[in-house]
């Protein structure tokens, strides 16, 4: 791919939006002063791109004030055709990918992928030909990268080279070991199972012999049980005969005693009777003297009743009342007329002596008079008050009379009816005897025969039963454990079969699995595949050697070494030898700008020979290297191995903050920063 136009807004101090068009040049330095924001571009692509950062979350690059980031990258991909590519992100989390592609820069852009993000990621990774891993390793050199492989010692190199080429097995020989370890513990048990089914397994022939045995200890006892329920029926039907005459013999008994008590109740009705018949006998008062009783009441009530004495009572009474109020006037006036000898009491005139003493004999004769006649109201009253005493006590004494006449009428009455009542419970006790009498005779007529139990031990029978059905439960009890025994001896031997084929198995699992652990060590097949590269490296690593020293320079890899003992014996090693004006040196002998092209070239060769593998050919090179670390000398020379390498890449660009560094660049993009954030200028030197 190629690297066209890159636009970011919101993202790290990108925070308004600006675009980037690299589609004019294919040598170009990106220059700016440290945290104008130069490394946060190259950022922006990949995060668009993989959805990834070298460093921290997405949510981090967010712009402070802003609520969303969003970078859209557009490629020109090696079939020609346009790939635009655009990621937003929220503050709040949500996120979008849009990706589409055409064919030529006069259409219009058309969707690819199914619009959700891991549709429009693998679309951008069909489309690139290239992981995020593979880009970083083939396209992209880091501060450091370009010398990690070259200026590490002869020992390290290759575990360098392993991990560049994704060859670092550590982790998978590390699984292995683990594995192998679970796996020989899992087959430690199984076997342990093995051993135990086997063992189990050779109980079948003695316990098929004890089956036999106890089944025939079985039948035996089922016979024994057998005689014994005979013994026991035979038991229960002289049982069954004996209830039935037991039951026989207490019904007699019970109609006996029934009849008996109903005998009794009968005689006790005709008690009844007699006493009853007594007392109906006794005949009330005749109806004439019951006549007589009630014309007396009559006449004394009649006298009762007249109101002659009742009204005389009352008018005495009134009498005897205003005549002592008549005395209490005049005992008044007298005391009024003996005080005012003077005056007179009435109308408070004068009076005369005379006049007052007339006046006083008038007024005490008029009170003798009025006390004449008291006595003789008194008097008639006294005699009323008799002659009503003695009414009311005749009355009382007929009433009485009455009343004794009454009770004697209504027990007469109950009489009568408890004489009907006794004759009929007389009548219901001589049925219920009749009764009685007739379901004895008829029981008596259905005596059953008496059973004979003699000779049998009814205990024993019972004992013996018992036992017996204690002993076919005993046995059967030890046939089921046999049989399980049996039956698990027989699961055991077909579990033992089982694991025998699937033990072999575990067994060459184990072995492969260590055989991986051995093979993924450093010094197995990691070493090898290194070696069967070595020469794919070289070639390629020359290749771009040739470019940036003009034919001068060309590499070798060394990858044995003669021991120090002299024996002729040889080992491993990974050294560099340099042909150099006629002469070979060590790498470790170079310095300034030809170590930098040595340090270039084995990294472009590692990039190189990862692309060819992936199948993914490298049109971009992004250089992020440390240019300050280098002298002029050293400046000049990777300047004019990248203009050597112009021809075979696309687009060339390389991160410096050195000013004469960005001045031998055709082109530079300068990168500034301030309160409003990142802005970048584009700067082509005139041709």
């Amino acid at each position: 791919m190629r690297l066209q136009q890159i636009t970011l807004e919101g993202f790290g101090p990108w925070r308004a939006p600006t675009t980037i068009d690299l589609s004019g040049n294919d040598l170009i330095a990106m220059v700016g002063f440290n945290g104008s924001g130069k490394s946060s571009i190259l950022d922006g692509v990949l995060w668009s791109l993989y959805g990834q950062v070298r460093a921290g979350g997405a949510n981090g690059w967010i712009s402070v004030g802003s609520d969303m980031c969003r970078v859209q990258v557009q490629l020109q991909l090696a079939d020609g055709t346009q790939l635009q590519v655009e990621r937003l992100r929220t503050a709040s989390g949500k996120s979008s990918l849009m990706v589409q592609q055409r064919d030529h820069p006069d259409q219009d852009w058309a969707q690819i992928g199914d619009g959700s993000i891991g549709g429009g990621q693998t679309a951008i990774e069909q489309a690139v030909g290239a992981s995020l891993e593979l880009l970083l390793a083939t396209s992209w050199l880091s501060q450091g990268d370009a010398a990690r492989f070259s200026q590490a010692s002869a020992a390290q190199r290759r575990q360098v080279l392993a991990e560049m080429l994704s060859l670092d097995w550590t982790g998978l020989a590390t699984a292995a070991r683990q594995k192998a370890q679970a796996l020989t513990a899992a087959l430690e048990r199984q076997e342990i199972n093995l051993a135990h089914w086997e063992a189990q397994a050779t109980q079948t022939g003695s316990t098929q012999q004890q089956l036999a045995t106890e089944q025939q200890q079985l039948t035996q006892a089922e016979q024994a049980m057998e005689q014994a329920q005979q013994q026991a029926v035979a038991v229960q039907d002289v049982q069954a005969a004996q209830t039935q005459w037991d039951r026989w013999a207490q019904s007699m008994q019970n109609g006996t005693a029934a009849l008996t008590k109903y005998q009794a109740r009968a005689d006790q009705a005709q008690a009844g009777l007699q006493t009853a018949q007594r007392q109906a006998a006794a005949a009330p008062l005749p109806d004439e003297q019951r006549d007589k009783y009630l014309g007396r009441r009559s006449r004394h009530v009649t006298v009762h009743t007249t109101p002659s004495i009742e009204t005389r009572l009352t008018e005495w009474a009134a009498h005897i009342a205003g005549a002592r109020a008549r005395q209490a006037d005049l005992d008044e006036r007298l005391g009024a007329l003996r005080t005012l000898s003077e005056q007179c009491p009435l109308c408070l005139q004068g009076l005369s002596p005379d006049l007052c003493a007339k006046l006083v004999t008038e007024t005490e004769t008029e009170r003798h008079q009025i006390q004449t006649q008291i006595e003789f109201w008194r008097h008639r009253q006294t005699q009323d008050q008799h002659r009503s005493t003695v009414v009311h006590n005749g009355l009382d004494q007929i009433e009485t009379e009455l009343r004794a006449q009454a009770q004697a009428q209504h027990r007469h009455e109950l009489a009568q009816a408890a004489l009907g009542t006794a004759q009929q419970e007389l009548a219901n006790a001589e049925q219920v005897k009749d009764d009685t009498t007739q379901r004895l005779e008829l029981l008596r007529q259905q005596e059953p025969s008496k059973p004979d139990a003699h000779g049998f031990d009814l205990q024993q029978i019972q004992r013996n039963l018992t036992n017996a059905q204690q002993t076919h439960s005993s046995h059967l009890v030890a046939l089921g454990r046999l049989q399980q025994q049996l039956e698990a001896a027989q699961h055991a031997q077909r579990q033992a079969d089982q694991a025998r084929p699937e033990l072999q198995t575990a067994r060459q699992r184990l072995e492969a699995v260590r055989l991986v652990a051995r093979a993924a060590s450093p010094s197995e097949v990691p070493t090898r595949i290194i070696e069967s590269v070595l020469p794919a490296l070289e070639d390629r690593t020359n290749f771009w050697l040739d470019k940036m020293s003009n034919g001068t320079m060309s590499l070798q890899l060394i990858t044995e070494r003669a021991r120090s003992t002299g024996k002729g014996d040889t080992i491993p090693t990974l050294e560099l030898m340099v042909a150099y004006q006629g002469s070979e040196r060590p790498y470790a002998t170079f310095s300034g700008g030809e170590k930098l092209k040595l340090d270039l070239a084995c990294r472009l060769g590692i990039g190189a020979l990862l692309a060819a593998r992936a199948g993914a050919p490298i049109r971009t090179l992004i250089i992020d290297e440390g240019w300050g670390a280098l002298d002029q000398d050293g400046i000049n020379a990777l300047i004019e191995a990248l203009q050597a390498l112009q021809d075979s890449f696309e687009l060339i660009i390389t991160v410096t903050h050195v000013p004469a560094v960005a001045a031998a660049f055709p082109a530079r993009l300068e990168i500034s920063r301030d309160g409003a954030g990142s802005t970048a200028q584009l700067i082509e030197e005139a041709a």
